[in-house]
């Protein structure tokens, strides 16, 4: 599960469907129950609440902007929107904020004077 969730959009459900039918025949109908809850669970946890909440701290977006950016993907473009989504939201945004000034590209200039440079 760990290595298959790496792989994009597919990943971990292929794993979690390796993981289901193999609890499904060792272990029998009841233990693959509880296993397809926990991954439901955890994926829709991760997808919905975690994902959106750790690129917004990365990306300076709020979380309801990223998850209503991968929605307009989704339904727009599908897989391929969804994937385009927030990049293409983050570099709008980034685009929206310098032309207000809030943020210059790049790194701040140094000050000569504060580092003891002799003008």
């Amino acid at each position: 599960m760990f290595i298959g969730g790496f792989i994009p959009i597919i990943g971990a459900t292929a794993a979690g469907t390796l993981a289901l039918l193999v609890a499904l025949v060792a272990n029998g109908p009841g233990q693959a129950l509880i296993l397809l809850i926990v991954l439901i669970g955890a994926n829709q946890l991760e997808h919905h609440v975690l994902q959106p909440l750790l690129m917004g701290k990365v990306l300076n977006i709020s979380g309801l902007v990223i998850i209503l950016a991968l929605a307009c993907g989704t339904m727009l473009a599908g897989v391929i929107g969804a994937l385009l989504a927030v990049p293409l939201t983050a570099v709008g945004w980034t685009i929206v904020k310098t032309w207000n000034g809030q943020r210059a590209p790049g790194p701040e200039p140094i000050n000569p004077k504060q580092h003891g440079a002799v003008i």
